[in-house]
Protein backbone atom coordinates (compact mmCIF):
# COMPACT_ATOMS: atom_id res chain seq x y z
CA UNK A 1 0.00 0.00 0.00
CA UNK A 2 1.22 3.62 -0.46
CA UNK A 3 2.83 5.92 1.85
CA UNK A 4 -0.05 7.19 3.95
CA UNK A 5 -2.41 4.41 3.47
CA UNK A 6 -3.14 2.37 6.28
CA UNK A 7 -4.12 -1.15 5.86
CA UNK A 8 -7.33 -2.53 8.01
CA UNK A 9 -7.83 -5.59 9.55
CA UNK A 10 -10.98 -7.65 8.93
CA UNK A 11 -12.43 -6.88 12.23
CA UNK A 12 -12.39 -3.22 11.64
CA UNK A 13 -14.77 -3.69 8.84
CA UNK A 14 -18.66 -3.49 11.21
CA UNK A 15 -21.20 -5.15 8.55
CA UNK A 16 -22.73 -8.35 9.20
CA UNK A 17 -23.29 -9.77 6.08
CA UNK A 18 -19.47 -9.47 4.71
CA UNK A 19 -17.28 -12.09 5.02
CA UNK A 20 -13.18 -11.36 5.21
CA UNK A 21 -10.38 -13.41 6.06
CA UNK A 22 -8.12 -12.73 8.96
CA UNK A 23 -5.44 -12.85 6.43
CA UNK A 24 -6.84 -10.23 3.57
CA UNK A 25 -5.25 -6.68 3.76
CA UNK A 26 -7.67 -4.05 2.75
CA UNK A 27 -6.52 -0.16 2.51
CA UNK A 28 -8.64 2.08 4.23
CA UNK A 29 -10.16 3.86 0.99
CA UNK A 30 -12.18 0.28 0.40
CA UNK A 31 -15.89 0.34 0.52
CA UNK A 32 -17.49 -2.75 0.53
CA UNK A 33 -21.40 -3.37 0.09
CA UNK A 34 -23.38 -6.34 1.32
CA UNK A 35 -22.64 -9.79 0.81
CA UNK A 36 -19.35 -9.59 0.31
CA UNK A 37 -16.64 -11.96 0.66
CA UNK A 38 -13.09 -11.59 0.57
CA UNK A 39 -10.60 -15.30 1.04
CA UNK A 40 -7.66 -15.53 2.47
CA UNK A 41 -4.04 -13.64 1.15
CA UNK A 42 -6.41 -11.26 -1.10
CA UNK A 43 -5.06 -7.41 -0.70
CA UNK A 44 -7.80 -4.61 -2.07
CA UNK A 45 -5.67 -1.21 -1.79
CA UNK A 46 -6.58 2.44 -3.28
CA UNK A 47 -10.17 3.41 -3.86
CA UNK A 48 -11.91 0.36 -4.60
CA UNK A 49 -15.76 -0.21 -4.53
CA UNK A 50 -16.77 -3.89 -4.33
CA UNK A 51 -20.65 -4.65 -4.89
CA UNK A 52 -23.38 -6.35 -3.43
CA UNK A 53 -23.03 -10.46 -3.78
CA UNK A 54 -19.06 -10.20 -4.82
CA UNK A 55 -16.98 -12.88 -3.87
CA UNK A 56 -12.89 -12.42 -4.35
CA UNK A 57 -11.20 -15.46 -4.15
CA UNK A 58 -7.53 -16.16 -2.85
CA UNK A 59 -4.06 -14.39 -3.25
CA UNK A 60 -5.98 -11.45 -5.40
CA UNK A 61 -4.58 -7.88 -5.78
CA UNK A 62 -7.50 -5.84 -6.74
CA UNK A 63 -7.26 -1.84 -7.11
CA UNK A 64 -4.51 0.74 -8.33
CA UNK A 65 -2.39 3.83 -6.65
CA UNK A 66 -3.44 5.77 -9.37
CA UNK A 67 -7.25 5.58 -10.54
CA UNK A 68 -10.68 3.67 -9.14
CA UNK A 69 -11.67 0.21 -9.56
CA UNK A 70 -15.37 -0.83 -9.25
CA UNK A 71 -16.59 -4.01 -9.10
CA UNK A 72 -20.25 -4.44 -10.11
CA UNK A 73 -22.97 -6.78 -8.25
CA UNK A 74 -22.79 -10.94 -8.38
CA UNK A 75 -18.92 -10.58 -9.59
CA UNK A 76 -16.45 -13.92 -8.65
CA UNK A 77 -12.92 -12.85 -8.79
CA UNK A 78 -10.68 -15.70 -9.29
CA UNK A 79 -7.49 -17.05 -6.89
CA UNK A 80 -4.60 -14.93 -8.42
CA UNK A 81 -6.53 -12.36 -10.29
CA UNK A 82 -4.82 -9.17 -10.39
CA UNK A 83 -6.98 -5.99 -11.36
CA UNK A 84 -6.64 -2.76 -11.54
CA UNK A 85 -3.78 -1.01 -12.93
Amino acid sequence: LGEGHAARSAGEIMKASVNIHPTAILDKRVELADNVTIGPYAVLKGKVFVGPGTRIDSHTVIGSDHGVVRLGANNHILPGAMVGG
